[in-house]
């Protein structure tokens, strides 16, 4: 049993994170998106953002193969949310039915109203990407694998459960926005470029000139084979890219796997990478995955453009159950799942 002490920090952590879930800004899209206001940290044109503004925010969500739509006749697999959210203000969006849309189907009867749903025929892990989050020589859309701005949110479940036609589905994420002066800051990318070095294969004893060629060279080399007679020479340089500071989803599972944002008995950590993972539950039957939700918590870190420091990373609750590592509080990721619905179906592993 935990000592009175113990007992009395659990209580005020519980206090301060119920307090922060309180206020915490649930979001959705609204006219302001259209305002020429709305910043853009990714964009070198801007506008940047600034603390209480709106911000330009569009998930990109990969779908199943059966939901798609045709536009000039190729068939696009993705299903956009936007919002415009205020910068600096830790908000919760909720994603409608994306564990549906990237898993399974609907169907409706001919001549009928009833409506069967149906898990995929195709498991292949989908992820979701934030539109503009990518690496600094793909700003746009980030690229799986490389850039924490696009993470896996649904996966064939049979290994971890052993039960075919079963699937593994994301349930919570946390992403990062951090700013330098209103922008997202690319520390030490590079772009592509051309530099003079010295020539390792200078040999004035091997250079001879041809009046017939445009350089001088070797009699018995090909033409661009060996450059024996210039001191120096240029090179191109490969463009150095890296993902924009404190930008992208940070997993909502802890280095050992173990879900800090619920109920263990009820959600897994899903993900194809160890420690990196994201709490969510496995389950088989489409009606019950029609029934979730995906919520992503942001929050904001660094300065505006007014050079005003952000503070709504403080206010992020999982940022503390990361923190202490204790497993006596983890007892408030349990009170977190409220969020997203804790009495779920699933299957036991």
């Amino acid at each position: 049993m935990p000592r009175p002490r113990a007992l009395r920090l659990l209580a005020v952590l519980c206090v301060m994170v119920a307090t922060l879930l309180q206020f915490c800004e649930a979001t959705q899209a609204t006219g302001k998106c259209m305002s020429s206001s709305v910043c853009r940290p990714y964009d070198k044109t801007g506008p940047a953002c600034v603390r209480k503004g709106p911000i330009n925010l569009r998930f990109i969500l990969q779908t199943c193969r059966e939901n798609n739509f045709i536009v000039d006749g190729k068939k696009h697999y993705i299903s956009t949310y936007s919002f415009c959210p205020t910068v600096d203000e830790f908000s919760s969006f909720t994603l409608a039915e994306a564990p549906f849309l990237a898993t399974s189907f609907q169907t409706t009867g001919e001549g009928n109203d009833t409506t069967d749903y149906h898990l995929s025929k195709n498991l292949e892990p989908r992820y979701l990407s934030v539109y503009g989050f990518g690496l600094s020589n793909s700003t746009a859309y980030p690229q799986v694998g490389l850039s924490p701005g696009a993470v896996l949110v649904a996966m064939d479940g049979f290994k971890e459960t052993g039960i075919r036609n079963s699937v593994g589905v994301v349930t919570m994420l946390s992403l990062e926005i951090g700013l330098h002066n209103g922008r997202f800051n690319y520390i030490g990318a590079t772009a592509p470029s051309e530099s003079t070095i010295p020539n390792p294969n200078y040999n004035p004893s091997l250079c001879v000139t041809d009046p017939s060629l445009s350089m001088q060279t070797t009699t018995t080399a090909p033409l661009e084979s060996i450059n024996y007679c210039d001191k120096e020479i240029n090179v191109k340089v490969a463009e150095t890219a890296v993902q924009p500071a404190k930008v992208g989803f940070v997993p909502t599972c802890d280095a050992q796997d173990r879900c800090v944002a619920g109920d263990s008995k009820v959600f897994h950590c899903i993900g194809d990478v160890p420690g990196k993972k994201n709490c969510g539950v496995y389950l088989s039957n489409p009606r019950e995955i029609r029934d979730l939700q995906l919520t992503v918590l942001v929050s904001y870190y660094g300065t505006d453009a007014r050079k005003h420091v952000l503070i709504s990373g403080g206010k992020n609750p999982l940022s503390y159950i990361t923190f202490t590592g204790s497993n006596a509080l983890r007892y408030i990721g349990d009170k977190i799942s409220s969020l997203f619905d804790g009495k779920l179906p699933f299957l036991p592993l």
